[in-house]
């Protein structure tokens, strides 16, 4: 049986993020599968709402236009838990609803939880959304919490089905690829924007560079706060210590991971499953991050790295000395975790699991 998937996704000029998973899915595909690719959503240069608003209207036109015209079986929305998702990726369910076209699968990437509040503290809100969003066939969630809050807004449970992020195996060459760390180098590998904790990580590298003169930083990913990051390592005068070499992608990520011994991802917020922390357990690194969105179905304790119970210099400097001191402990987290990630997280694994989810969703009427 061959699947023909309408995937809908975002501008391909776009970095990181869905654009990445979906890109990732979409060349790990079997033969079975021949997805057409859709790209909506805001275009780059794009600011204005109206302008939002006209490319939003379009796009459902071609939305109805593609379903009547070609031969899908399914159409793969991938919207965030956010405002702006919400009324796009909403307004191509309610085109499919009239078109009677009922074969759908929402995948929910992001999470923001002031959304998630609004929805449940307003009736008509959370009624719109249940009858928007519930008349998916599938909704893929990326942690137990989103499928809970989900069936909480009243969406039915055997609709919801768990899973996971992906990492692409062939960023790193196979699960047994040589390293080349030579020392005490801590990577943070994201956005560079305050809810993602980058100044307490700054903070507290400021303290342990003094108690270990060989541990290097490098905060690699690209944002708002990259300017007022930059000021803050001259100031301390850690320029020598502390590299930020931007967004990186293909053969330089590579590098980066290899060339790391910790990882550190001090977020405040849920976010999913950030793909970057699946990259740093394959890569074989030791991994600091905070029990948020689907992290905590991924990452245990003392067995993948240390869960923060705060995001404070504090709690940070404490686990990376933990980490660094205890070699048993640093060895035993590498080992699991790139065990774990080639075993559970690697693109094939995962991309076969939505692959049998879309078979299912293809017979339905």
């Amino acid at each position: 049986m061959i699947i023909k998937p309408l995937i809908l996704s975002r501008d391909r000029a776009w970095l990181g993020g869905v654009r990445n998973i979906v890109e990732t899915m979409m060349a790990h595909f079997s033969p079975d599968v021949e997805p057409i690719e859709m790209q909506v959503g805001q275009r780059i240069g794009q600011t204005s709402i109206v302008g939002r608003a006209l490319f939003t209207l379009r796009d459902s036109i071609r939305l109805a236009m593609t379903v009547i015209t070609r031969d899908i079986s399914l159409v793969h929305l991938n919207p965030s838990l956010d405002s702006k998702s919400l009324v796009r990726d909403g307004l191509f369910l309610v085109t499919l609803k009239l078109l009677r076209f009922r074969r759908t699968v929402v995948f929910f990437h992001g999470w923001d939880d002031a959304t998630e509040s609004r929805l449940k503290k307003s009736v008509t809100r959370r009624r719109l959304f249940r009858w928007v969003f519930g008349s998916a066939a599938v909704i893929l969630v990326l942690g137990s919490r989103f499928k809970a809050s989900l069936v909480g807004m009243g969406l039915e449970p055997e609709k919801i089905k768990l899973i996971t992020a992906m990492f692409d195996g062939r960023l790193l060459a196979g699960k047994n690829g040589d390293r080349n760390d030579t020392g005490k180098i801590i990577i943070f590998l994201s956005r560079l924007i305050k809810e993602k904790g980058i100044y307490e990580l700054l903070d507290a590298f400021d303290g342990i560079g003094k108690r270990f003169p060989d541990a290097k930083l490098v905060i690699a990913g690209d944002g708002p706060e990259r300017s007022e990051i930059e000021s803050w390592v001259k100031k301390h005068n850690l320029e020598s210590r502390i590299s930020l070499p931007g967004y990186l992608r293909g053969e330089n990520k590579t590098t980066a991971l290899r060339g790391a011994a910790v990882f550190v991802l001090p977020t405040y917020h849920g976010e999913g499953c950030p793909v970057a922390l699946l990259e740093a357990m394959a890569a074989g690194l030791a991994v600091i991050t905070t029990p948020v969105g689907g992290i905590p179905d991924v990452f245990l304790d003392g067995e993948n790295g240390v869960l923060l119970g705060t995001v404070s210099v504090e709690a940070i400097t404490e686990a990376v000395e933990r980490l660094f001191l205890d070699a048993e402990l640093f060895r035993k987290v590498r080992d699991n975790n790139r065990r774990k990630a080639w075993n559970n997280y690697e693109a094939n694994i995962v991309t076969r699991k939505i692959e049998m989810i879309y078979t299912e969703v293809a017979k339905k009427q």
